[in-house]
């Protein structure tokens, strides 16, 4: 079976969590699909602001391709990444970016794809697609606040 294929059975419902979103505990039900932006702040795109080759993970994940994505459940007041989160310098990613960081990622020895943010479970419907669209992908780390 192809990644391909084992995500496209998820992309209906994928979709469906666009329209009312429920995707964390908030369950704030907005329609992101429409451009509303969820208590998390994410919209209907994934947004990634910053990404880098990581070698100080657990030891079974390095080096691990870090992608920080937007929204976040939760305001801690510890958070490392919130300011860089909040900030204008966004970038939508779309499966010829997403392949252009994996393929630099790999050359420069990751093992992984570790999506974390923020929390990346609200990016879920909204990076699905883009997943679904780039061949070859490595193992995927979901580095949630679970």
């Amino acid at each position: 079976m192809t990644t391909s294929s084992r995500l496209s059975r998820h992309l209906d419902w994928a979709a469906s969590q666009l329209h009312e979103c429920r995707l964390c505990p908030r369950n704030c039900r907005v329609n992101r699909a429409r451009g509303e932006k969820g208590w998390c702040g994410a919209g209907d795109r994934a947004g990634m602001f910053m990404e880098y080759v990581h070698f100080a993970e657990e030891p079974d994940l390095v080096p691990s391709h870090t992608i920080f994505l937007t929204g976040c459940n939760l305001r801690c007041a510890f958070c490392h990444t919130a300011r860089e989160r909040e900030s204008n310098a966004v970038e939508y990613l779309t499966s010829d970016r997403l392949s252009s960081i994996i393929d630099r990622g790999r050359r420069e020895g990751a093992r992984n794809v570790n999506f974390l943010g923020g929390e990346p479970t609200v990016s879920l419907s909204a990076l699905l697609p883009v997943l679904d669209e780039v061949e070859d992908l490595p193992t995927i780390v979901w580095n949630s606040n679970m």
